[in-house]
């Protein structure tokens, strides 16, 4: 950028010497009555007109900038705030580097910078290992007009998120990807006004989740919702069997997408947690032991309606008619990529299920004596679909 003013000047001034200033808050009332939203545009735009190709990162430009956005970050105008382009603009650059010290002082800084943010999204980049601290989460607890809040790619503590929603009263919307759980979670620990829940554990080596909680159902993402006045979703994906002790807190969960592909000591799984609202299920093998499947119906199977199987190899130790004898409430039942000896079950066994949806993925043969047995019934069965399905 070519210093061809005293305000190109004041950039170029502030954007190479701002650890030089001790009094960073006099700096802001300078440059706030000095133009300074379009101070912040140009500082951005220097950034963005950065040769990032050739850069060796021997100015250290990306700290620099950073240092700059608690200065120019200022107005009780502002509604929105969203690190996103900030972390991309820094990325572009070979040898980049940004202190987690940096980050969090430009999070310190929005409660008194920027009261009246309605919106913030916190992105970070998962090579950077980011974090909100105390003080940041007290600078976030502050702002009192939140309502949808973002934090990616940045560790922040369950205790920490909890404490946002208690403090932020109009938050409608949290979501966290990098969420440490220094407390145990627990369904009785979320705002009741929260109607939807989504944990997702998978992350286990680093004692992290991601967690989403919001005022209203997003019915188009999860259809059954609609029938539910609050509705919890968990998927995880356990290593060890001791990790499910996750499940003692979670006594809400309507919807488990369980995974025991990664589950090294699968046999040594004794009593499955019992999850009493839980109504949808999705158990995922990876074509292992149907251990992990018998154990969680004999407990849960009992309150589902819905049931799909995804590479489960049920025909050494579960059978399909002891499936259905565990899960005598169940209206639909989907079979991807597993394999047992569906012949070998009696067809009684399905059909006395009176509106069940069955999808499974059979060949033509097995499909089609299912259907004649099914024909040869004098009752008229609705809600069956017998057939092929792709996995």
């Amino acid at each position: 950028m070519e210093k061809s003013s005293l305000f190109n000047l004041a950039v170029n001034s502030l954007f190479d010497n701002i650890d030089e200033y001790a009094d960073k808050n006099l700096l802001k009332i300078i440059f706030e009555r000095a133009r300074g939203d379009i101070l912040l545009k140009e500082t951005l735009q220097i950034a963005k007109n950065h040769s990032h190709q050739n850069c060796s990162g021997e100015d250290d430009h990306v700290n620099k900038l950073w240092a700059t956005l608690p200065v120019l970050v200022y107005s009780k105008n502002y509604v929105s705030f969203d690190t996103t382009d900030l972390m991309q603009m820094s990325r572009n650059c070979n040898n980049f580097c940004l202190s987690n010290s940096r980050f969090q002082d430009l999070i310190q800084c929005l409660a008194s910078n920027t009261p009246n943010l309605r919106n913030l999204t916190i992105k970070g980049l998962p090579e950077l290992a980011l974090s909100l601290g105390e003080r940041e989460l007290a600078s976030i607890i502050q702002l009192k007009s939140l309502q949808v809040l973002y934090i990616q790619d940045v560790s922040v503590s369950l205790s920490g998120v909890l404490a946002i929603t208690r403090k932020c009263e109009k938050l409608e919307k949290i979501a966290a990807d990098q969420v440490c759980m220094d407390v145990e979670p627990s369904s009785d620990a979320f705002r009741d006004d929260f109607v939807f829940v989504k944990i997702n554990a998978n992350n286990f080596q680093e004692n992290r989740l991601g967690l989403t909680l919001q005022k209203t159902m997003p019915i188009e993402e999860f259809p059954n919702c609609a029938a539910f006045p609050r509705y919890t979703v968990l998927c995880i994906e356990p290593r060890k069997v001791a990790d499910l002790k996750l499940l003692r807190g979670l006594t809400q969960i309507t919807e488990l997408k369980f995974s025991s592909f990664q589950l090294v000591d699968i046999q040594d799984l004794g009593e499955f947690p019992l999850l009493p609202e839980m109504r949808f299920a999705w158990i995922l093998g990876g074509k292992r032991s149907a251990h992990a499947l018998r154990r969680f119906l004999q407990i849960n199977g009992l309150a589902l309606r819905e049931l799909t199987l995804k590479g489960i190899s049920l025909s050494d130790e579960v059978t399909l008619t002891e499936v259905f004898n565990l899960c005598p409430n169940l209206n639909s039942l989907e079979f991807n990529d597993s394999d047992f000896a569906v012949l070998n079950d009696p067809i009684q066994a399905i059909l006395r299920f009176e509106n069940l949806n069955l999808n499974y993925d059979l060949d033509t043969l097995i499909a089609e004596i299912f259907e004649k047995a099914w024909k040869s019934q004098n009752t008229i069965w609705n809600g069956y679909r017998v057939g092929t399905v792709s996995s």
